[in-house]
């Protein structure tokens, strides 16, 4: 049987989405995601550095070069659904001559220059990721929220046929964008027409500088005290460069990863924050930063993690229990960093447990241990 690229594209929707399901090695949580070049690019120019598995998306985007809008035909996880829904639609609407996809791929590069890549969320790889966000981390606000863009995608297509794919999607005009790079180089039969594409380029490549330049970072800053997890981009970088993908949470074996729920704090809403009410972040492990897309949270080594402060450990020690003449030293004896002491202070003759700030790297392990929950974890600064 000849497969024909759009059962080459169920296929590829099929792999996607077993991609973005908790898997038992960690690792593989939604290695699809690095296949997008769109995704690759506003990472790559929003963070300024590159990762070995952006090689997907590199070859993915060479592949493009040549091949026009080969992700759209073979590849793309959304592409699938927006035809079965456009199909559902063509039969009662004629289609939408809409050509927005060039400008919005441009006008969302240029500003992902300027360290705002927002434009992640509608990339059709994380759109599709995202709506899986139920089978990993649970059902909630996040999960319904994370799966209303493919399911707007889907209804607007079945409203609007083909609108999406041939006239918004931003993934599908940077395709097109740089097979046109190509044909660049070759004799071109209307001119007038590419001068007037070039202009509207241009026009959009300004709208992008002209926000990113004017646009204040600091209104991305978050209100919050959340504890971000290791190696996180400071505030307000994170909130930006962000894309919500949910890979971090998946890849947490302690499950401590988990997407904030606070509507009241709209700039770091779905982002990834550190909860160590049932669990702690295990000194052997670097999976956040190794599944991380956008560079959100950067790549680190377990010696780099010793050294790297998350948050740090606060211990009431008027409740202690050695303040109550009882023997205790299971924070100390479970502490990996040796960031804990037991000891008399200036203010008591008993010995209470110490942090020691310059060595403690937030992880929680105190606090989870502790018999009587002395212990909080709280946001450096």
């Amino acid at each position: 049987m000849h497969l024909r690229s759009k059962h080459i594209r169920w296929i590829f929707l099929a792999l996607a989405v077993i991609l973005a399901l908790p898997l038992p090695l960690q690792v593989l949580t939604g290695l699809f995601l690095w296949v997008s070049p769109y995704m690759f690019l506003l990472s790559f120019l929003s963070h300024k550095s590159l990762v070995w598995l952006n090689v997907l998306g590199m070859v993915v985007l060479l592949i493009t070069f040549f091949r026009r809008r080969w992700v759209c035909r073979c590849i793309c996880p959304a592409g699938a659904l927006c035809d079965l829904a456009s199909g559902i639609g063509r039969g009662r609407r004629k289609p939408l001559k809409l050509k927005w996809n060039r400008y919005l791929a441009v006008f969302s590069l240029v500003l992902a220059l300027f360290g705002v890549p927002v434009f992640f969320v509608t990339d059709p790889f994380n759109m599709v990721h995202m709506s899986l966000e139920v089978f990993r981390t649970g059902f909630g606000i996040h999960a319904l929220v994370k799966a209303t863009g493919i399911l707007a995608v889907v209804l607007l297509s079945m409203l609007i046929p083909d609108v999406w794919c041939s006239g918004i999607c931003p993934l599908g005009g940077l395709q097109i964008l740089v097979y046109d790079l190509r044909r660049s180089f070759q004799p071109t039969q209307q001119p007038a027409k590419a001068v007037t594409g070039g202009r509207r380029l241009f026009l959009a490549g300004m709208a992008g500088v002209a926000l990113g330049a004017l646009l204040p970072h600091r209104i991305f800053a978050s209100r919050s005290k959340f504890i971000r997890p290791p190696f996180a981009l400071p505030e307000p970088d994170f909130n930006l460069v962000c894309a919500r993908c949910g890979n971090c949470s998946a890849a947490c074996p302690t499950k401590i990863i988990t997407p904030s729920q606070d509507f009241r704090l709209p700039e770091s809403f779905l982002t990834p924050m550190v909860d160590f009410t049932a669990s702690y972040c295990l000194p052997e492990c670097n999976l956040c930063g190794n599944v991380c897309p956008s560079g959100a949270i950067r790549r680190f080594s377990l010696e780099n993690k010793k050294n790297h402060t998350m948050a740090l450990a606060e211990i009431r020690v008027e409740d202690c229990l050695l303040q109550q003449l009882k023997e205790c030293d299971l924070c100390k004896f479970h502490c990996k960093y040796d960031a804990i002491e037991i000891t008399r202070t200036e203010t008591s003759q008993i010995k209470v447990p110490v942090v020691m700030e310059d060595q403690c790297t937030g992880c929680g392990a105190c606090k989870i241990i502790c018999p009587v929950q002395v212990i909080e974890m709280v946001k450096e600064g």
